[in-house]
């Protein structure tokens, strides 16, 4: 959030939607990062595109078909 002076003075609070959704992922989701060999990336998101799925959903579906466990909610 910013303030910023209004043309009667008053203080006024400008939305900062940036920050809003950092400050929110970061609050409700954990990060988890990962390496793969060169190339196997833009596998990974050519494979979610036909699948019609962000590369992190694609994973965590993986991980629910493998291994039982729901990382989708």
């Amino acid at each position: 959030v910013q303030s910023s002076i209004t043309s009667k003075g008053a203080e006024k609070m400008a939305f900062d939607k940036a920050s809003y959704d950092r400050e929110f992922h970061k609050e409700r989701y954990d990060r988890v990062e990962f390496t793969v060999l060169k190339g196997k990336r833009d596998e990974l998101k050519a494979l979610a595109k036909s699948e019609g799925v962000p590369v992190s959903e694609l994973i965590a579906l993986a991980i629910w078909k493998q291994y039982g466990l729901n990382l989708l909610k």
